[in-house]
C-alpha cells in the first residue's frame, strides 16, 4: 500500500471525496485488483478518523478505521485530512 503523500494528486482528491460519502452514507468501495471489480460494502458506525487506503495504482482500494483489524499497522496509509499533503 501507498503512503497518502506519495500519491497521484488526483487520486487524493477522489479518496478524500470518497470517504465523506462513506462517512454520510455508511457504504464503503472496496476492490481486491484480482479482476478490476469494485464493491460495496457497508461500514457500522463510520469513524470519522478512517479513511481509504490504496496502493497507490488504484487496483487495490480498502476502507479502515479504529475497529479494523488492519488499523493499528496501516493507520499511516489512511487517507485523510490529517495524513500528509503531497508534496508538488
Amino acid at each position: 500500500m501507498t503512503e497518502p503523500k506519495n500519491l497521484n494528486p488526483a487520486h487524493r482528491q477522489f479518496l478524500l471525496e470518497l470517504r465523506e460519502l462513506t462517512l454520510k452514507h455508511g457504504l464503503a468501495i472496496g476492490g481486491c485488483g484480482c479482476c478490476g471489480s469494485p464493491f460495496l460494502m457497508e461500514v457500522e458506525s463510520p469513524d470519522p478518523l478512517g479513511g481509504y487506503m490504496t496502493d497507490g495504482d488504484g487496483d487495490e482500494i480498502e476502507w479502515i478505521q479504529p475497529s479494523s483489524k488492519e488499523w493499528s499497522r496501516n493507520s499511516q496509509l489512511a487517507v485523510t485530512p490529517r495524513n500528509p499533503e503531497i508534496s508538488s
